[in-house]
């Protein structure tokens, strides 16, 4: 059952340029942009928690920089669920931006994180309560349940930033905000390493919300869901007490005691195997000659499975899935194939599964062909893992560390090269210890059908493909945080591709965050031109 809200004490000031919003009875959100966003995400957020049955504490996109960060934590303090969208900056806080674009303060997990940068730091209180190893000072203690992190790297786990406060991740530091004196946060979801930006991260709030309305999902289910894909896959997690992995927006559990011994899960999309240090561009010098010597751009017809009927193959699977009133079972005329087994319980215990890559790969495969859909002609697979790691926040015991389920993507291939699509052409597969858990599917017959000659167009270099990225970063937010070229250099994996995109064979750069196109941008390799395809 949904819980009632107290009235709220704490009001925005009309010098804020927030209108003064207060609600008495159910339940009620709040969404913030700390900065001049490209997207109105607080408007879909608003949208979206409105058909929930939520009452707005306030909505607003601080385009002119007027509403304080004290005001930002107070307003939060009161709400049911909180959305903050912006830039993260460095380790565990959120810059607050004015209309100009410059930073005028912080909202950290704690204060003192940093303590060396001189901006105005406003924390919610991490540190330990005199006396107390499950009482923190947060300041979130009062009404906060689920707090929606959009910034990048909130939620960062052992990755680029490591352990920087008191021996915690930022991940750790944020888990501590959990345990004020008071009522305790039931979970947040956020990014371990870059965000999404612009219409991408609108687009995965859409199908976020979308799951927790249309097939009443777990909160944390729902949002790793929402940011699978084989092209524009985001590096999601999620920090909860076990006692509440069942949240959902519709009905809540109950908030674990003040003060009481505490299980609290850190679970999201492991990279550390695809993680890249690229020492310098010359590095790739070899990938920028891959499709030299080619005379002609294959051009590519796609066309569904001969003889496909979308009936005949629902009904064919219906019997070899696990299906319940959660689960997404979709099968469309053109071939494509959406399953989601609809229950995750990763607030359950012993959950672990150890496979190596090819293990992974191989137990996917055969999932594929119990199923008859496993490809015959060439592809390339990605394996990436969902890890859960039980936090000890007091620093006496190790984080206890399990991989909980496995991704298999699987890309295909032309002469060695991704052949990519606007469409998702490719395939999903996740499945833990108990089987099948999602499949994406989208593998239609692949022939050339003709080829065009290259003719005198001259191919961009690697330099310029890398500014071309760089304006795409800082212009259109495509990610969410700023970056010179010898920073992409240093942070992004590249390849080259095959791109089908508005029915058209492009050959492109990518530059992405891992080899599974997370984050990605592509660079025309004879324009320069970025395509946006998520």
């Amino acid at each position: 059952m949904l819980f009632g809200a107290t009235k709220l004490e704490v009001s925005a000031s009309q010098e804020d340029g927030m209108e003064t919003i207060l609600s008495s009875g159910g339940m009620n959100f709040f969404a913030f942009d700390v900065g001049n966003s490209s997207q109105d995400e607080v408007a879909v957020v608003a949208k979206w928690m409105s058909d929930f049955g939520y009452t707005s504490n306030g909505t607003y996109d601080n385009a002119d920089g007027t509403v304080s960060t004290a005001t930002i934590i107070d307003v939060a303090r009161n709400s049911d669920v909180v959305y903050i969208n912006g830039h993260g900056g460095e380790y565990a806080n959120i810059q607050v931006r004015n209309s100009n674009g410059n930073i005028t303060s912080y909202l950290c997990a704690d204060a003192s994180v940093n303590p060396g940068d001189t901006i105005t730091k406003y924390g919610i209180g991490a540190r330990w309560k005199t006396g107390s190893t499950t009482k923190t000072t947060s300041y979130w203690n009062n009404g906060t349940k689920w707090v929606i992190l959009a910034p990048c790297s909130q939620l960062n786990y052992n990755g680029v930033q490591g352990t920087h406060w008191n021996g915690l991740t930022s991940a750790e530091v944020w888990a501590r905000t959990r345990l004020g004196d008071g009522q305790r946060i039931h979970g947040y979801v956020g990014y371990y390493n870059t965000a999404p930006g612009g219409s991408t991260h609108t687009s995965r709030l859409e199908n976020f919300f979308g799951y927790c309305m249309h097939n009443n999902s777990q909160i944390v289910d729902a949002w790793a869901q929402a940011h699978t894909f084989l092209i524009g896959s985001s590096d999601w997690a999620a920090i909860y007490h076990s006692a509440n992995m069942d949240d959902r927006f519709q009905s809540m559990s109950a908030t674990t005691a003040n003060g009481s011994a505490y299980e609290i899960y850190y679970v999201g999309r492991n990279i550390s195997e695809h993680e890249i240090d690229i020492a310098s561009a010359s590095d790739f010098a070899t990938t920028e000659g891959i499709m030299e010597g080619q005379d002609c751009l294959p051009q590519f017809n796609n066309i569904a499975t001969k003889n496909f009927s979308a009936e005949a193959t629902r009904s064919a699977l219906k019997n070899k899935l696990k299906l319940s009133d959660n689960s997404i079972f979709e099968v469309e005329n053109n071939g494509r194939i959406t399953y989601s087994v609809g229950e995750r319980n990763w607030g359950d215990h012993n959950l672990n599964y150890e496979l190596t890559d090819s293990e992974a790969i191989l137990a996917a495969e055969q999932e594929l062909d119990k199923l008859g859909l496993l490809p015959q002609d060439s592809y390339r697979t990605v394996v990436s893992r969902i890890e859960r790691i039980k936090l000890d926040l007091s620093g006496e015991q190790e984080n206890v560390q399990e991989t909980v389920e496995y991704t298999v993507s699987f890309y295909r291939t032309h002469n060695g090269i991704d052949v990519l699509s606007d469409q998702e052409d490719g395939i999903i597969v996740g499945f833990n210890k108990d089987g099948l858990t999602e499949l994406r599917y989208m593998w239609r017959n692949l022939s050339v059908v003709a080829s065009d000659a290259l003719g005198t167009s001259k191919k961009i270099t690697f330099q310029q493909a890398q500014e071309a990225c760089q304006t795409a970063l800082v212009r259109g937010e495509q990610i969410k945080t700023t970056r010179d070229a010898e920073g992409i250099s240093k942070s992004f994996f590249v390849t080259t591709a095959y791109l089908q995109i508005d029915n058209a064979v492009k050959p492109v750069w990518a530059f992405s965050t891992d080899n599974s196109y997370a984050n990605c941008i592509f660079v025309d390799m004879y324009t320069g031109n970025v395509l946006n395809v998520v």
